[in-house]
């Protein structure tokens, strides 16, 4: 979360006291980006576009974010004519195309260039981090300089690119790409999108696309000479691919191109049912696990034996899939029952069963006595006993009093964690004990919680350990990993020899992350995911007990899903995605889940936002189902969900940078949520919103971070209340809307911390004055969030990163909670 800087292009209004619009025709280029005016018309494969005449909105058909079929482009273009074509003829290959108009190099306005510039790698596992200001790229040929503060794209998608030197040799060449009829088995909104990359070594270099071509066209492309590949991206799981794929072409020729699409294949799922017969029923419950022929784990759950259970997902062929499915012993009074593995046969669209009976064994076990008190009418309280080499078991309080818990008596240390119950404060007199043959007592107290816990004070936790900040005047720090010896400290928020208890502060701490591992699983990033920073600082072990001692001490823990290094196949999300992160939560005891997708880890389309949305659903309802008071928390970077403004006054307009993010948010739905941190980081200094202050004119005036950081929070704030909203959002087609009682403000822990040119740091004055602002705009938002717990548990001196900036450890939190 903390790695990624997001620029986003701020927009220069020239506001005139007069215009005359232009009327050019031509193809839409993004090399002529400059000369496009209001009434300008263009074409886009067999559409036109004509540029608004509204004398600010024009100004945007200038930027090549607002193409004319992109997602942003109806703010600037209106769609004029569409002349699909007769799909009866077969058309006639497109003539090859002039290339487009090329700009003047002018070596003299860019820096000296390193002898050996690097070809443009787009946004991806070899750059994820795209490029800065000042940065120099080779893209077809040519040496191009950027000139904004950051940008993935390449200088055809991007005008911020300054040509630096051109192309001399200006070697290209054409494919005559044939595209089919649309098939019936795609649904006439989704068109196909053609990808051509260049193979320059071990890179591999887009070079050329094209989206959303037109069924049945034969469309020429420009590329550059070599070898090219040609890629079909899939469209609803339907897969695309080209003939040839793989194409070696010299410079002016012309080569033939065929794709084609296969139906996706239907799905090959059989059911199997679970039934349990046990003569006694778990006073907890059971594990159970379910095995492919790899011996891989396909599903694994909790059960009380209550009902059987069902799956009615589990890959299967035709001719049968193997499965095994094990359920684990459990002791009931002085006995242990276990039942042997059953081993069954699922076949495709049909349904298996397999049934466990359960024997009894007399066993020696150890008895533990919950004496419980304050539990109100109606909640229950989940206990999670787990031992030390991983075995856990789940444990049902729902009534005061005596509760009798039995263990095998075998000599292991078991570690006893506390689900979180909303407003209450579960307190447990020893969370760990050993079966050596003696009985326990724990008493269990529930309390309401304090008055402090009203205010959100949440801090990510980064599991990996320390991080690397970001360059300040060219310095950098290094954070060290913050304490969770729980051996060294076993009172560790009342411990003052504790340097790092001012970690108890907070009263949310965000662990972070859960992200896909190489082999495409979820996994917790236990080893640091990007650059710099330390790895394997801790382990399962201390995280769990760590995990466990915060929540007794009446913190919400949760795990966040995501960063800058996260990516997602939403396709099998809803399947195995959703069940390995509860696999997570299960094994470490977290109480609740963050959503922190950035770039392309966002679902855009219908389908992965379909597989998001339910999956995410299933993961909240699965544990409040069981009573727990299970939290659902998200961190978009604050363009995703509030829309950034262009101009001011009586010109400002309004855009969202992505809109995945409201359609996620939106079909969860808000009351799924309980709070939302946007990160209010990692952006432009020009990039503001309209904020609560008005201009002579009567006119709300727009808000930056070099306004003022305590001001700009304050109007992240009043964006949420009736009036803010009206005038950030009351326009835009797309909104979501975000109670301010729900509404936390996400801040870098300390200078450094997140990225934005160090425009974006909220000192703890900047803090102060916020909540101040904030009353007197009577729109208190709900708390703070900040990246993260290791910056502010720093020292920094001044002129450690920047004359004039120093920080004291944990004073960032102090400042959240003296509100």
């Amino acid at each position: 979360m903390n790695t990624k800087i997001k620029l986003l292009s701020a927009v220069t209004l020239i506001l005139m006291g007069s215009s005359v619009f232009a009327n050019n025709e031509g193809e839409w280029s993004a090399s002529n980006l400059k000369n496009y005016d209001g009434g300008d018309i263009v074409t886009v494969g067999n559409k036109k576009y004509q540029c608004t005449t509204d004398i600010h909105a024009s100004k945007w058909c200038q930027l090549a974010a607002y193409k004319p079929n992109g997602i942003y482009g109806d703010d600037a273009w209106n769609e004029i004519s569409n002349s699909d074509p007769d799909p009866d003829p077969q058309p006639n290959p497109d003539p090859t195309p002039t290339p487009d108009p090329q700009p003047n190099p002018d070596p003299s306005s860019c820096d000296t260039p390193p002898e050996d510039v690097a070809e443009f790698i787009p946004q991806g596992p070899k750059n994820w981090s795209g490029y800065a200001k000042d940065a120099f790229i080779k893209f077809e040929g040519a040496i191009y300089q950027l000139t904004d503060w950051w940008t993935a794209s390449s200088p055809k998608q991007d005008s911020d690119w300054k040509l630096c030197s051109a192309d001399v040799n200006n070697e290209v060449a054409f494919l005559s790409i044939k595209i089919p009829e649309r098939p019936n088995y795609i649904s006439e909104d989704e068109k196909p999108d053609i990808v051509i990359f260049k193979h320059d070594g071990n890179n591999r270099v887009e070079v050329a696309e094209k989206t959303d071509a037109n069924w049945g066209e034969t469309l020429s492309l420009q590329v550059v000479p070599g070898e090219l590949e040609v890629y079909i991206p899939n469209i609803d799981g339907n897969i695309g691919s080209a003939n040839p794929a793989n194409i070696s072409i010299e410079k002016d020729q012309t080569k033939d191109v065929k794709i084609s699409f296969q139906a996706a294949a239907p799905a090959e799922e059989g059911s199997l049912t679970i039934k349990f017969n046990s003569s006694t029923s778990p006073n907890s419950l059971v594990r159970f696990t379910v095995f492919d022929e790899d011996n891989n784990i396909v599903k694994s759950d909790f059960t009380d034996f209550s009902s059987p259970i069902i799956f009615d997902d589990l890959p299967a062929q035709e001719n049968g899939t193997k499965y095994k499915v094990v359920v684990d012993s459990y002791t009931q009074g002085n006995f242990k029952y276990s039942a042997e593995a059953q081993e069954t046969t699922v076949y495709r669209h049909n349904n298996s069963n397999v049934e466990f009976n359960f024997e009894s064994t007399p066993l020696e076990t150890n008895s533990v006595k919950f004496n419980t008190s304050g539990l109100p009418e109606g909640k229950k309280l989940i206990l999670n006993i787990s031992s030390s080499d991983g075995d856990s078991q789940e444990f049902i309080i729902d009534a005061n009093g005596e509760n009798n818990f039995e263990v095998p008596q075998n000599g292991k240390t078991y570690t006893i964690t506390a689900t979180h119950l909303s407003g209450l404060l579960v307190k447990i007199s020893d969370t760990t004990f050993t079966a050596d043959g003696s009985d326990k007592v724990i008493n269990v107290n529930i309390q309401e919680s304090g008055p402090a816990s009203d205010t959100i004070a949440a801090t990510y936790f980064s599991l990996w350990g320390g991080n690397t900040s970001y360059s300040v005047d060219g310095k950098q720090i290094v954070t060290k990993p913050v304490s969770i010896d729980l051996q060294k400290y076993p009172d560790y928020c009342q411990n003052t020899s504790n340097p790092d208890r001012g970690l108890c502060d907070y009263n949310v701490l965000i662990m972070a992350f859960i992200i896909t591992g190489d082999d495409g699983k979820m996994k917790l990033a236990l080893a640091n995911p990007g650059p710099g920073g330390s790895s394997d600082t801790y382990n399962d072990a201390n995280i769990k007990a760590f995990i466990s001692y915060m929540k007794n001490q009446g913190k919400h823990v949760l795990v966040s899903i995501g960063g800058q290094y996260f990516h997602m196949n939403w396709d099998t999300f809803n399947s195995s995605g959703k069940k390995e992160i509860m696999d997570i939560i299960d094994k470490y005891g977290f109480d609740g889940l963050d959503i922190d997708l950035e770039g392309h880890a966002i679902p855009n389309n219908t389908a992965d936002l379909q597989s998001a949305i339910a999956g995410f659903k299933d993961i909240v309802n699965h544990y409040r189902n069981e009573g727990i008071d299970f939290w659902l928390t998200a961190a978009p970077e604050w363009p995703y969900i509030i829309p950034y403004t262009y101009g001011t006054g009586q010109y400002a307009s309004h855009s969202y940078a992505n809109g995945g993010y409201i359609e996620l948010m939106n079909g969860i739905g808000m009351d799924k949520f309980n709070y939302v941190w946007p990160q209010m980081y990692n952006q432009g200094p020009a990039n503001g919103i309209t904020g609560y202050e008005k201009d002579a004119n009567g006119y709300y005036k727009k808000v930056v971070p070099s306004d003022g950081m305590a001001k700009f929070l304050a109007s992240m704030a009043w964006q949420a209340t009736d009036e803010g909203f009206a005038a950030n959002a009351g326009d835009l087609d797309r909104q979501v809307r975000i109670p301010l009682n729900k509404f936390v403000l996400g801040i870098p822990a300390t200078g450094g911390a997140a990225g934005g040119n160090d425009i974006y740091v909220a000192t703890p004055s900047d803090i102060a004055k916020a909540w101040d602002l904030m009353q007197q705009q009577n729109s208190v938002a709900a708390g703070f969030m900040d990246w993260s717990a290791d910056f502010d548990a720093m020292t920094i001196n001044d002129g450690d990163l920047k004359a004039g900036y120093s920080h004291t450890p944990w004073s960032t939190v102090k400042a959240i909670i003296s509100k």
